[in-house]
C-alpha cells in the first residue's frame, strides 16, 4: 500500500516533467516510513501508544488528498 500511495501522491502533486520520479517516490515513502515508526511512541504515563493517532491522521490526510482509501 505504501508504494501505491507514494506513486499516487507523486502523480497528483507533480506537474509532468517537473519532479524526478524515483527520487520523489522515495521521498514520499520516507514520510510514510516515519509514520510507521511513530505508531509505538508513548507520551506521558499512559501505557497506550499515542503516536499512532498522529501517524494515522497524516496518512489518512495524504490519502484523501489523492483520492485513495486507506484501511487501518
Amino acid at each position: 500500500m505504501s508504494q501505491l500511495l507514494a506513486e499516487r501522491i507523486r502523480h497528483h502533486l507533480t506537474p509532468p516533467g517537473h519532479w524526478p520520479g524515483p527520487g520523489a517516490t522515495a521521498a514520499v515513502l520516507a514520510v510514510l516510513d516515519v509514520c510507521e515508526q511513530m505508531r509505538p511512541i508513548r507520551v506521558g504515563p499512559s501505557d497506550e501508544p499515542v503516536g499512532h493517532y498522529f501517524a494515522d491522521g497524516l496518512e489518512q490526510t495524504i490519502a484523501r488528498a489523492v483520492g485513495i482509501e486507506v484501511d487501518r
